[in-house]
């Protein structure tokens, strides 16, 4: 319907079930939702479904693939993909997106899997601006320039929030541009997010961001960190390769850091770049945080231990939290009637409780009674949830319960009829309809012996 044109901006699709697309395994595979020529312009609710075995294998040729070939102002959101293989030759190509203009939105997504291709390649997305919020890739991403774990290239504004990729990022041949969670970002906000996969490329090679901003425009890096190695020549480092005009904030990287020129544990190169609150450790195997470049403010070297007593007072995030999975709530639907519409059905959400903030917590400090009021302050505010859940489903069983007594007291006078007196009524009803059948041919032989005196 998208690539031929029937579909207008303000549609909305919402998923029903989960749906297996090994069928499309074979050939080139799945043809994308929207191309160059027809982008896809609506709304795409997953509805917290899972779409499994993506397969696209177009090695000669092909731009914009994935799920979604090319959108234009859409939004994509509450949807998984998993065990995904993309493979393309040209531009633009990710798991979940190929291709988003215009203020894409990508909310509650994550992709599993590989993602193999040339320029502007991404685990999730190859290219798009907008907004991506509690999204993450895990899978490995192959390509030549502007790779990224979750995206490859922010080609105007990009906001990425609460979002992280564990997937190994290896860009080849020119390998410019390659990063852990993105590859080129112009003018990009990333915040709450992190990577954890080995990033190996050839010049700004970073492991959060291979390079950000150009010209007027900034890149903010808040709360967020890389780990994993990173192996490069120039513009090498462990969160960004290369930055302009922009700001690192609460953030840091501990994996081990790799090339030729100008290789910072934290900044491969920056100029302009206001730094604050920002951390390298020692395992990154290097003794200068900015390889090259004007900043403000210092990169610091600290040992992990150092490290660990800054997430402990609350100034660092934890790489030691078990959060991957940072899809957002999980959608259940029950059904406690027969119709399809809303008042047969109870829908909810479970979302799980970040304590995080409790591990290594120090009861001696000042804070920690305020940061144990927060947690608990999350905690209750779940249990109201369940409680007001809870309550409904004790209406709705309740409801069900009356209708089974009725039915069980209809099924039991329909079961105790008295057979001999239903007997009796039986025969009595076919001895008159035997008797007003002799009548009625009585009296049609009486007119028939008239006419023959007649």
């Amino acid at each position: 319907m998208t690539n031929n044109g029937l579909i207008g901006e303000n549609t909305e699709f919402v998923l029903a079930n989960d749906i297996d697309l090994s069928a499309y395994s074979t050939g080139e595979g799945w043809t994308p939702i929207g191309s160059p020529s027809k982008s896809f312009t609506a709304t795409f609710d997953g509805n917290g479904h899972v779409i499994s075995k993506l397969y696209i294998n177009r090695p000669s040729s092909g731009s914009a693939l994935g799920l979604f070939g090319q959108v234009d102002g859409a939004e994509i959101k509450n949807i998984g993909l998993e065990n995904v293989n993309v493979t393309g030759r040209e531009l633009f190509i990710g798991g979940l997106l190929g291709l988003g203009l215009n203020d894409t939105m990508i909310t509650n997504c994550y992709v599993t899997g590989s993602v193999n291709g040339g320029s502007y390649t991404g685990g999730m997305a190859g290219s798009s601006d907008g907004t991506i919020i509690n999204s993450y890739a895990t899978g490995s991403v192959t390509g030549t320039s502007y790779l990224g774990g979750l995206l490859g290239r922010s080609a105007v504004s990009i906001t990425i929030t609460n979002c992280c990729s564990t997937g190994n990022v290896t860009g080849s041949g020119l390998g410019q541009c390659v990063g852990g969670l993105l590859g080129l970002a112009k003018e990009a906000t990333i915040s709450n997010s992190y990577a954890t996969g080995s990033v190996t490329g050839r010049m700004s090679v970073g492991g959060l961001l291979g390079e950000g901003s150009s010209g007027a425009t900034t890149t903010i890096i808040s709360n967020s960190y890389a780990t994993g190695s990173v192996t490069g020549s120039s513009y090498v480092g462990g969160l960004l390769g290369l930055g302009v005009k922009g700001s690192v904030i609460n953030s840091y990287a501990t994996g081990r850091v790799t090339g030729n020129d100008d290789v910072g544990g934290l900044l491969g190169f920056a100029t302009g770049t206001t730094l604050d609150n920002a951390y390298y450790t020692d395992t990154t195997g290097q003794t200068n945080g900015l390889g090259l470049g004007v900043h403000y403010g210092t990169a610091q070297l600290v040992t992990m231990d150092g490290l660990h007593e800054l997430i402990s007072q609350g100034i660092l995030l934890d790489y030691r939290a078990k959060t991957e999975d940072k899809s957002s709530s999980k959608a259940y639907i029950l059904q406690i009637g027969i119709n399809s519409d809303s008042s047969s059905q109870i829908s909810f959400e479970l979302s799980g409780i970040d304590i995080s903030a409790l591990d290594g917590l120090d009861l001696e400090e000042a804070n920690a009674l305020s940061t144990i009021d927060e947690v608990l302050k999350s905690i209750n505010a779940e249990q109201t949830k369940l409680g007001a859940l809870e309550n409904r489903l004790e209406s709705a069983l309740e409801q069900i319960g009356v209708s089974y007594d009725n039915l069980v007291s209809t099924q039991s006078t329909i079961r105790d009829a008295d057979i001999a007196e239903e007997s009796s009524a039986y025969i009595r009803n076919q001895i008159l309809q035997q008797a007003t059948a002799t009548l009625m041919s009585t009296a049609n032989q009486t007119p028939a012996i008239a006419l023959q005196l007649l």
